[in-house]
């Protein structure tokens, strides 16, 4: 009934429970464990059998009522006589089993009485508190009294549930008594991140027992240890650990992650210099690694910028694989090789951190050293900490020379009709017309392949034709972006260079409204779109009977209804023709995510709420008003306005094309996921989004057809790291990474007056209403201050009932920059965390010309 710990090994877990089994794993491997015994699962038996406990166990599950009256009876129960004594004696003994035996006399040592349950500290679920344990205990009497109160807690409501959450019937409970230690220090470790599964020990320490750590009453220091042994520390300044204590502790983990053959989840404390170990089990919680990849190099700096506009949700592998295997080459590498710098050839440029992509800081510090300053886009900061622009002139390369100035000559040469600003926006127009010759064919050949796989599905032949047509898409793509990639370097150039002559010659204020202006005109598709949609709406809120079925009914009830309503024909017309424009909109650029055409609910949702906005004023869009002194009447300022405003309108009408092609690829993956789902080759469909655009390629060349197990991991990891994100959004994609790190940035100063960067000029005043996915359009109402992160271009037909925006992250041409400019929104940009920091409903005043939001009375 009682084993010394050193007696135990991983074999008896049947008799001593998880957490016993592996300290007696580690003691006999010579790991330092204090020293103690357990009293085994035959004990609790024998207890359980004494008393005549097994019909109350027979009711378990039960209601919480049902379980209090169960603890109180193991807790009420006798101990019998024959249990006490081993305990006691035992208890006699332990002092002389301690390194330091003459401080402790008879029963007055100290101990911890902790729950060791048979199916607690395992591979697949690790109990980390569900049971109970108790320190400081003193005495026989109180030894006996914490370890009823351990039996017991196996049956709490929480320790139940989560049994039953695992699959897990039946359990037996031993408990483990081990001699105090001291700790000066203690805490937690893991072998490897258990957030994103980076290859670096993690620590977290706190100063005293760790039970401070785990009741969450202290905050702790965190350690992270690379394996080439580089050390950081959160905060710096910590001193709970020596730099020699934080390595021997590393050291360690990683020994018993070798020991035990996966990573552990280690509890430890230091006295003195002495590291003792009071728990190793495996980490349960590892997201797919797929979404959150590591490096070696823990100095690497990351940014989120440029990607965290397109990619706001996690994506899943087949979306960001589509997208990196054409952006890393087009716009990271062609770009560093044209300055001649290959020494990063060997290095991802980009890589995910929980399910959010990231670049190499350095390449962009790299590409822009070469700017002067008054040539550096305005928007180059959102890659820079703290907007030092100053870090880019640190890089050691690129430098000015004869071999930099013939690589830059040579390439542009190569390609010099998008190299040319003046010829780019030409190179675009000749594209268009052949991008539309190519969808006609595309379409015409996916027509005739899906339907040839709906009708024979397990036809290699037929999937095969409908993967080369995925591909030939992804041609399409690279052709669109190699002209695209220009047309955002050129807009970046000509915008910051306008508004900075009309700031310099108009004065700050007059010179953002005339900048501003300027670029608006013509009216980009997004803009088109909300009056599309405006149109609509309009319909449904001018006929009663036409109103209440899009208020009230789905989209196939709607569909059935329309003909039975007197404007039902003439709506459902206006509704095709909206989707036969726009249909290939979708919220991101990951194509997991559905279309309007392959999700119309999401139409009809857009619909209502606009519908419902009786007040809401049409869309109006800023105007130009001619008054003296203004870019247009400065004659050298007229081909630059005229360039400015073409890439403008390029950055966002070339969004608008893309997403066309996306939306092939998306209606021919699905095809082939049907395919494969029919064949029960994966479990679902939809799962095909989670392998990447490889693995598809490599199941159709080969044959093989074994990544259903890997496609629905991949599909559970990514849920949970959506419902992650739904709960703390403010946390999940940080700006920077300092190797596997987020970086911690200075929060917003102020509590009543915030300052950002202006994007669009005006004065507004209105309600907050926070908005970080278009699930809470609901919530927005006329002349609410719309408060996000970043906002798609797919989120304009909400912007009409605006009065402001501000947004955490964005620049001069972000895409919710250009619209607020198009619509005369006042805007601003740059506030991190302010998601977090405003509040529904609390009023504020938005001053898009000097970049401040002050907090206001509703008066």
């Amino acid at each position: 009934m009682i084993l010394w710990l050193d007696q135990i090994d991983q074999n008896d877990i049947a008799l001593t429970g998880g957490k016993a089994a592996n300290l007696g794993a580690m003691a006999q491997a010579g790991f330092p464990t204090p020293a103690g015994f357990c009293l085994t699962t035959r004990a609790w038996r024998e207890f359980v059998e004494q008393n005549q406990l097994e019909e109350p166990f027979r009711q378990v599950p039960g209601s919480p009522e049902t379980l209090a009256d169960l603890r109180a009876q193991i807790t009420q129960a006798p101990i019998p006589e024959s249990i006490v004594a081993l305990v006691r004696q035992a208890y006699r003994e332990l002092p002389a089993r301690l390194p330091d035996r003459a401080g402790h006399v008879g029963t007055a040592l100290p101990v911890a009485v902790r729950s060791s349950a048979t199916a607690e500290d395992l591979p697949s679920a690790s109990f980390a508190g569900q049971q109970d344990t108790f320190l400081n205990v003193t005495g026989l009497d109180d030894i006996l009294q914490h370890i009823q109160a351990c039996w017991a807690s196996a049956w709490s409501d929480r320790a139940v549930q989560y049994r039953q959450t695992q699959s897990l019937a039946d359990v037996s409970v031993a408990v483990v008594v081990q001699a105090m230690v001291p700790c000066r220090a203690a805490g937690v470790a893991f072998s490897l991140d258990p957030l994103n599964g980076a290859e670096s020990v993690t620590i977290e320490a706190v100063e005293g027992l760790g039970d401070r750590l785990m009741s969450g009453s202290a905050e702790p220091v965190r350690y992270r240890v690379s394996r080439q042994g580089t050390t950081t520390a959160e905060p710096r300044e910590s001193t709970i650990l020596s730099p020699r204590q934080v390595q021997h502790l590393a050291k360690t983990v990683r020994q018993l992650e070798a020991h035990f053959g996966q990573p552990q989840d280690v509890e430890w404390g230091y006295v003195d210099d002495t590291l003792y170990l009071f728990q190793s089990r495996p980490i349960t919680v590892q997201e797919e690694s797929f979404f959150n990849q590591s490096f070696p190099d823990e100095n690497r700096l990351w940014a989120a910028g440029f990607l965290n506009e397109r990619f706001p949700q996690p994506v899943t592998p087949l979306g960001w694989s589509l997208i990196r295997s054409l952006l890393e080459p087009l716009a990271f590498r062609d770009p560093l090789h044209y300055l001649g710098i290959h020494d990063l050839d060997d290095q991802p440029l980009t890589r995910l951190y929980r399910g959010h992509p990231y670049t190499d800081a350095g390449v962009f510090w790299r590409i822009y050293k070469l700017f002067p300053d008054a040539l550096l886009p305005e928007d180059a900061v959102r890659y820079f900490p703290g907007n030092d622009v100053s870090l880019r002139k640190r890089m050691p390369t690129p430098r000015w020379g004869p071999r930099l100035l013939w690589n830059v000559l040579r390439a542009a040469l190569a390609d010099w009709q998008n190299w040319s600003s003046l010829h780019n926006w030409r190179a675009w127009q000749r594209f268009v017309p052949q991008h539309h010759a190519a969808l006609q064919t595309l379409d015409a050949q996916a027509d005739r392949a899906m339907a040839a796989l709906a009708q024979s599905p397990a036809a290699a032949g037929n999937q095969q034709e409908v993967w080369k047509l995925i591909m030939r898409a992804q041609d399409l793509n690279k052709r669109l972006l190699a002209v695209h990639r220009w047309s955002l370097v050129h807009a970046d150039l000509t915008y910051t260079l306008l508004r900075r002559l009309c700031l310099r010659l108009l004065g700050p204020e007059k010179g953002a409204e005339v900048a501003a202006a300027q670029v608006t005109q013509p009216p980009t598709r997004s803009f088109r779109l909300d009056e599309a949609l405006q149109n609509l709406a309009g319909q449904a809120r001018t006929y009663p009977s036409l109103g209440h079925a899009v208020r009230t009914a789905s989209w196939p009830e709607l569909l059935a209804q329309l003909p039975s309503i007197p404007q039902g024909p003439a709506f459902r017309a206006a509704l095709e023709q909206f989707l036969a424009q726009y249909g290939h909109r979708a919220y991101s650029l990951d194509i997991y995510q559905p279309t309007f055409q392959d999700d119309p609910e999401q139409v009809l949702t857009l619909i209502r709420d606009l519908a419902q906005n009786e007040g809401r004023p049409r869309p109006q869009r800023a105007q130009v008003k001619p008054e003296n002194g203004q870019p247009w009447q400065i004659a050298p300022l007229r081909p630059l306005t005229a360039l400015a405003q073409r890439y403008v309108l390029l950055r966002e009408e070339q969004r608008f094309f893309w997403q066309q092609i996306l939306a092939r690829q998306r209606r021919l993956v699905v095809a082939l996921g049907t395919a494969w789902a029919g064949a029960n080759l994966l479990d679902r469909a939809d799962d095909i989004f989670f392998l990447t655009l490889d693995e598809i390629g490599q199941a159709l060349a080969t044959g093989r057809r074994d990544g259903a197990e890997v496609a629905g991991r991949r599909r559970i990891a990514h849920e949970k790291l959506c419902r992650d994100e739904a709960l703390l959004p403010d946390r999940s994609y940080p700006d920077y990474l300092r190797g596997d790190t987020p970086v911690r940035l200075p929060a917003l100063a102020g509590n009543g007056t915030l300052r950002g960067q202006p994007v669009s000029p005006g004065v507004a005043r209105g309600p907050v209403r926070v908005i970080r996915t278009p699930g809470d359009f609901d919530k927005l109402h006329p002349g609410d201050i719309l408060v996000t992160t970043s906002p798609d271009p797919g989120w304009t037909p909400v912007f009409g009932i605006l009065a402001g925006l501000i947004m955490e992250r964005g620049g001069q041409l972000s895409h919710g920059a250009v619209v607020a400019r198009e619509y005369g929104l006042p805007a601003i940009t740059s506030l991190p965390g302010v998601t977090g920091k405003l509040r529904d409903d609390e009023w504020v005043l938005v001053d898009g010309r000097a970049g401040i939001v002050q907090r206001i009375d509703n008066a």
